[in-house]
């Protein structure tokens, strides 16, 4: 009997494994079910639709989004863009919780209505006592300007396009090579975006500021080139309008996103202006802010330089301007140069210094109608090193040596030089060809 209970309980057992096996007579394993999410990031454009879904999942599942303005989902995991934005789409199974981070870019041109209702309140005065520019926030209590308008400040305060007026409360960083400076100000103020789609010739462009000191001066215009780089900053040129008071606003695209700085203009050209690209507000050291009086206390107010930001007139302390004469020299008129020099003699009575100036463009070489401008940049022709600053001497003659950034086709009737000197803490604009002859006027800002 015992024998028999046996032989039945094995025979069971047989059939129990032979159930399991499978045709190949391998033993098959019951694998637990994966759940993922189809995306766990996307980008999408405004008005654009995505489906998520969650893969391997049993049961109903309930979708939600933590920005339903940004990006809203339906109960079947249809996701829409709404606006720009970022916003996360979280699906529920079995009280387990899977996301997707979605970020929404608008990819639609704003009208100049839509532009400035957008940026306006992000653009401030800046009152530096000795002058006045403009300003735009980065981001609550931080503001950008141009080194130049707070250079020479008595004070420093900030006003709003609705006329409130709220002190400066340190200079986070400058850099007068950049020609910008941070502020940090007594005002939650509202940002303007960066750049986000990069620079296109042609594509419009917008400033807000306070020209001539008319506050809240809306203008538009577009890129006429995308980089000018002088002397290693990387500035944007545009007809847009820039005048006395625009030093330090922003320049705006089409998307209401901040480009560039607004800082100079020519007064001999026309619709010449500039901007310094703002990528270049990176390397500004914010390491060590000081104190508005700090910042005012750090020269000898016995080397002022005067006035010579957003609102300058162009005179020096004393009233007097420059008196020089400078030939280009030319240094191969027929073929290919990859240098020339300038001949300059100082009548003035004062030291006048070439190099470091706002403009950071040592000088400017143009070699004919065909060609466009080649940046020129001093060095000392024994050792053949870079020189960062020339001083001229009053009665004094000198013959500066300039490498070319690239080979130029120079003509000797067509060429010009120009470049930016300091006579009594105020720049001019200087230009000058084979003849001798120059063009001396304040530079403007």
């Amino acid at each position: 009997m015992k024998n028999l209970k046996g032989t039945i309980l094995t025979f069971v057992m047989i059939l129990v494994l032979l159930a399991s096996v499978s045709p190949s007579g391998m033993v098959e394993a019951q694998a637990a079910t994966s759940v993922s999410i189809s995306k766990k990031k996307a980008t999408l454009s405004v008005g654009e639709k995505l489906t998520l879904s969650l893969k391997g999942a049993k049961g109903s599942i309930t979708w939600a989004s933590s920005k339903p303005k940004v990006a809203k989902i339906t109960k079947s995991g249809k996701v829409t863009a709404l606006k720009a934005g970022k916003a996360t789409i979280t699906a529920i199974c079995s009280d387990k919780s899977y996301t997707c981070k979605i970020t929404v870019v608008d990819d639609s041109e704003l009208s100049a209505k839509e532009i400035y209702e957008l940026c306006h309140d992000g653009v401030v005065e800046v009152n530096a006592g000795a002058s006045l520019g403009s300003g735009f926030f980065i981001k609550k209590k931080t503001v950008v300007t141009n080194y130049h308008v707070i250079d020479d400040a008595t004070s420093l305060t900030i006003k709003t396009l609705d006329d409130e007026e709220y002190d400066v409360l340190q200079v986070l960083g400058y850099s007068e090579e950049l020609d910008l400076a941070i502020l940090k100000v007594d005002l939650n103020g509202t940002p303007i975006a960066f750049n986000t789609h990069g620079l296109t010739m042609g594509e419009t462009t917008y400033t807000i500021g306070s020209s001539l000191g008319l506050t809240n001066t809306f203008s538009n215009g577009m890129i006429s080139n995308t980089s000018r780089n002088f002397n290693g900053v990387e500035y944007i040129q545009t007809n847009t309008a820039i005048s006395h008071g625009n030093s330090g606003g922003p320049l705006i695209n089409a998307y209401g996103e901040v480009i560039g700085v607004t800082t100079a203009f020519f007064t001999e050209g026309q619709n010449l202006n500039l901007a310094i690209n703002i990528s270049e507000l990176d390397k500004v050291d914010t390491d060590s802010p000081m104190s508005v009086k700090e910042f005012l206390n750090r020269k000898s107010k016995s080397n002022s330089k005067g006035n010579v930001g957003g609102n300058s007139k162009g005179k020096s302390n004393d009233g007097t301007e420059p008196s020089l004469d400078a030939i280009f020299l030319l240094g191969d008129p027929d073929g290919q140069s990859y240098a020339c020099a300038i001949g300059i003699i100082n009548y003035s009575s004062k030291p006048i210094k070439i190099g470091s100036s706002i403009s950071r463009a040592f000088a400017l070489v143009y070699p004919s109608p065909e060609s466009d401008y080649v940046a020129a940049y001093p060095f000392d022709e024994e050792t053949f090193e870079p020189i960062d600053t020339i001083t001229i001497e009053a009665g004094e003659s000198k013959t500066i040596f300039f490498a070319l950034e690239r080979p130029a086709f120079i003509d000797e009737d067509e060429s010009a030089v120009t470049f930016v000197l300091k006579y009594d803490g105020v720049e001019y604009f200087c230009m000058t060809g084979p003849s001798g002859s120059s063009l001396v006027v304040p530079y403007q800002y």
